[in-house]
């Protein structure tokens, strides 16, 4: 059964279904959580909550709770019209993450590895000419590569993490290349620069094409947002909704195209579950890194940092929460 959980995990980034990336991805972590589920129910007694899963249960019940008083329950307990990433998908999350708790060491290396391998087959994909890969979009595809890049040095040949690097400068992300930077500079050098890289990020967003696209457009929308209800927030997956409404009343609608993240996590988070649920998340994030390995943490630093500029795929959420 945990070799099967492994290979579960590993496919997960590769799924995709007649033309469609995220659903089929959601699909198959949702179908497989539903097995999980039922066999923790079984086993209910080798359940044990530590303080991480205590943070984070407490952001879930806060984000069920801000679902039930926001813009639509039904919506946000199943997910939105794209990522479907409601309280249901990030409650097994947390399956996911208890279930590889389980794990032995030797299955947990077996899982470390394949996914490296995942990640070797996305970067060739790219490179022989599939760009979107099995993620469906540039910025997704060299997120991904460059979170996963950690598998493929730390468990497999370290010569392979050519080809993920490859496939990132045929990609060229600007926010993918920010996620290599923990894994880029000295222990010593690492957090000042990444502070400092980020903070210039912030002052000047990378994508300034459009109103629609630029970040420093939907970041004061967000905010503005939150400043209406800044203590539960609107409920998860409800992004689509409030930022139509917020581009509407600011002279620009939408129209046809859809907004549906702040392109920055933590705003996202607020937006979603309010200051309250924003405080516990930041809680799981603190009690997960502190638990964590030094080599570790550069892998979690990674993924904040591209998940303060991107929307966060099923396969970006996978990557982060194997290694927690």
């Amino acid at each position: 059964m945990s070799k099967l959980l492994c290979i579960w995990l590993v496919l997960l980034p590769l799924i995709t279904w007649q033309g469609h990336f995220e659903v089929p991805k959601v699909f198959w972590l949702l179908s497989g959580g539903i097995f999980i589920l039922t066999y923790f129910i079984f086993n209910i007694k080798k359940l044990i909550l530590t303080k991480k899963d205590k943070w984070y249960l407490l952001w879930l019940i806060s984000l069920l709770a801000s679902s039930y008083f926001g813009v639509d329950f039904k919506l946000s307990l199943l997910g939105g019209s794209y990522r479907h990433q409601g309280v249901i998908f990030f409650f097994c999350l947390w399956l996911v993450i208890k279930a590889i708790g389980f794990l032995s060491k030797e299955n947990k290396e077996f899982l470390y590895k394949y996914m490296g391998i995942a990640v070797l087959i996305e970067a060739i994909f790219v490179i022989f000419g599939y760009k979107l890969g099995t993620l469906g979009e540039i910025n997704a595809v060299a997120g991904f590569l460059a979170i996963g890049i950690f598998f493929v040095y730390k468990y497999l040949p370290k010569y392979l993490i050519v080809l993920p690097l490859i496939a990132m400068f045929i990609n060229f992300s600007k926010s993918g290349f920010l996620a290599l930077l923990p894994f880029v500079f000295s222990k010593k050098y690492a957090f000042p620069i990444i502070i400092l890289v980020v903070l210039v990020f912030i002052i000047k967003p990378l994508n300034n094409l459009s109103i629609f696209e630029n970040r420093e457009v939907i970041w004061k929308h967000a905010i503005n947002l939150i400043k209406e209800r800044p203590i539960l927030g609107y409920g998860a997956e409800t992004n689509e909704i409030v930022f139509d409404k917020a581009f509407y009343e600011s002279g620009f609608p939408l129209s046809n195209l859809i907004i549906d993240r702040a392109h920055n996590l933590f705003l996202d988070v607020t937006l979603w579950s309010g200051i309250v649920g924003l405080i516990f998340f930041i809680g799981f994030l603190i009690e997960s890194f502190k638990n964590l390995e030094i080599d570790r943490r550069k892998l979690f630093l990674s993924f904040l940092i591209y998940s303060m500029f991107q929307p966060i795929s099923v396969a970006h959420w996978i990557l982060f929460i194997i290694i927690l």
